[in-house]
């Protein structure tokens, strides 16, 4: 049973479980078309019957869904570490042990966000169960529907000057992420572990402008802020945009990731992160 199936990550991940004959129930709080070989059940993460009536005949249970930007704030809590615990709590009712939960690198306590403040409280839910879950720290997710780098995208191609907050990027693929979960899927080795899920090239918010720039055929002068500088962005930013504050503190605290975790223990290595990204620009 997939929660979030409808998702950015759920449709790729429910497309490459199809590809792989997994029978798949989604979850969902909308009401789903009919589609042939998934199973579809409504309802809230709060919905205990729904949920039970969704776990019926299901041997594991991957959690995607949760809230980034809500307009309320106190939906961290309510879904994104409440809404983890429903489902956790439906899990050990109806005796599924097998759990993979999509967290985010952010959850690392050095972000200190609302986000990931809330991905790391759902976390230590996870860990105080006995079921066998896994927990997976995707950093920013790109791919052809949804791209978390539009906005950078756009600047480089409307600006001739562009500014680039200080900071480390280490994007991955959707393609790549829904991989990881199937991987994890029966890997033992997996189990009560957590895992980093981030590409392959860790990449400075200047170099990728530039990378973008050189792709598209244009050319533009790229400025890089220093770190004091991207500091003082953060006051006015949190006043302005919230989202804009968190994705600023997120630059800030990020430093290169390592994924031998994920490879030694079920196999999983991201695909280069430059062909792809680059192939994505020209497509769009």
């Amino acid at each position: 049973m997939i929660t979030g199936g409808t998702g950015f990550v759920g449709r790729e991940l429910v497309k490459q479980l199809r590809a792989h004959n997994h029978k798949i129930t989604i979850y969902s709080r909308n009401e789903l078309p009919i589609r042939m070989g998934i199973t579809t059940v409504t309802g809230k993460l709060d919905d205990a019957a729904s949920l039970d009536h969704a776990m019926n005949g299901v041997d594991t249970v991957i959690h995607l869904a949760a809230v980034i930007s809500p307009k309320n704030p106190a939906e961290f809590q309510t879904i994104n570490v409440e809404g983890t615990q429903h489902i956790l709590d439906a899990c050990t009712r109806n005796k599924i042990s097998r759990f993979i939960f999509m967290s985010s690198y952010v959850a690392d306590p050095i972000f200190e966000t609302p986000y990931g403040i809330s991905k790391h409280r759902a976390e230590e839910r996870v860990r105080g169960t006995t079921l066998n879950w896994t927990i997976l720290r995707p950093t920013l997710i790109y791919g052809k529907d949804t791209n978390p780098l539009t906005q950078l995208i756009t600047l480089v191609s409307k600006y001739p000057i562009v500014p680039a907050i200080y900071g480390i990027l280490q994007p991955i693929s959707v393609a790549d992420v829904a991989d990881a979960v199937i991987k994890t899927i029966s890997a033992p080795k997996s189990f009560k572990h957590t895992y980093t899920l981030a590409g392959d090239e860790p990449i400075s918010t200047a170099t990728l402008c530039k990378r973008i720039a050189h792709t598209l055929g244009l050319k533009r002068i790229i400025l890089r802020l220093p770190p004091l500088f991207s500091r003082i962005m953060l006051r006015p930013a949190t006043i302005v945009s919230p989202g804009l504050a968190t994705s600023i503190t997120h630059l800030l605290n990020a430093r290169p990731l390592s994924t031998e975790g994920a490879f030694h223990d079920f196999g999983w290595k991201p695909q280069p992160f430059a062909p792809q990204f680059e192939a994505m620009l020209k497509q769009n």
